[in-house]
């Protein structure tokens, strides 16, 4: 049908889409429901995931490592033809994966999905939810918009490869103590004070206690407890390392990396970063990844003379769950 065109009353000329696209529109609404296990891999595929990344989230879903009651479908009889995801994850938040349609499905399905997914979280014991899609998915901003979600940052994805990495502890200005298990109490206060003033996402300080904070930290890849680091120099504590691992990838993660605000400007920031790399080498690790605020321009800059490289750039966008409770 498609390039065939009628002529309305008022004269102008209709294509054949834009008669399938009302034709379409006054369908029936699709059917919306929780996705039972006998589906979800032909749910999360159409959620534009690789088959092996769908057969791990699989696998992950039964051993309970990955969440996924939040997994909503919409069909027309035995036909699937949408998907959306509201991703439960340690730390009171959740990652909302929004809808995917097939070609040619009302928007109107888009929206139920989403609707579907925010019922599940907001029914939880959660903070925050978060989407995290691609700068120039401009009708997926939208319907995160509609949904009440609202810009927070466009994040950088960096990596450095493993021959960056110094072969050696590099030489510097600060002592590296390991966490102890029973120091939380002194890492939360860490963290609380390397946040003050920070210019990574700082709209969202706050909308989670600090223990919420480190269990989100603590369950990102593997938590090797030696990779969670004191940055001190002389007596005092002066910031914090955390790193994640991600063994499966040959990759290990800086996931933050933070100055007290009276000690900022020395370069620890590179200095620190700089370490991780040396025990991401230690590790036989390839790379190492991390995302940072495209705002952040120290952090950027401490990074690049770290030898990472931009490989993608993602929008952010967040919901307070608490507040729609």
């Amino acid at each position: 049908m498609s390039g065939i065109s009628v002529t309305c009353r008022s004269g102008r000329s209709v294509t054949g889409d834009e008669v399938a696209c009302a034709m379409v529109n006054n369908r029936k609404p699709a059917t919306v429901k929780a996705t039972p296990a006998d589906l979800r891999y032909e749910v999360l595929h159409l959620l534009h995931l690789e088959r092996t990344q769908v057969r791990s989230m699989l696998v992950a879903g039964e051993r309970g490592a990955v969440d996924l009651n939040g997994l909503f479908h919409a069909c027309r009889g035995d036909r699937l033809v949408g998907a959306a995801w509201g991703q439960k994850v340690p730390g009171r938040t959740a990652f909302c994966w929004p809808a995917c349609l097939v070609t040619n499905e009302p928007e109107a399905t888009a929206t139920a999905l989403q609707k579907a997914v925010d019922r599940f979280l907001n029914a939880a014991d959660l903070a925050m939810a978060q989407a995290v899609v691609d700068v120039h998915a401009v009708r997926d901003m939208r319907r995160l918009e509609k949904a009440g979600y609202r810009h927070l940052a466009d994040l950088d994805y960096l990596v450095c490869t493993a021959g960056g990495f110094p072969k050696k502890p590099p030489a510097c200005d600060l002592q590296f103590e390991v966490c102890r298990v029973n120091a939380d109490e002194r890492l939360a206060e860490l963290v609380q004070r390397t946040y003050e003033g920070t210019l990574d996402c700082p709209d969202v300080d706050g909308w989670r206690g600090m223990d919420d904070v480190l269990a989100g930290y603590r369950h990102t890849g593997v938590h090797h407890p030696e990779w969670w680091i004191i940055l001190r120099h002389g007596n005092e504590d002066v910031g914090c390392l955390l790193l994640a691992d991600h063994p499966e990838h040959e990759q290990c993660e800086l996931m933050y990396v933070g100055i007290v605000p009276e000690k900022r400007g020395r370069g620890w920031g590179l200095q620190a970063t700089r370490h991780a790399q040396w025990l991401g080498w230690r590790e036989g690790r390839q790379r190492m990844v991390l995302a940072v605020d495209e705002a952040n321009w120290p952090a950027l800059r401490a990074y690049q003379a770290a030898g990472f490289e931009r490989w993608d750039r993602r929008a952010v966008f967040v919901r307070a769950v608490r507040e729609a409770c």
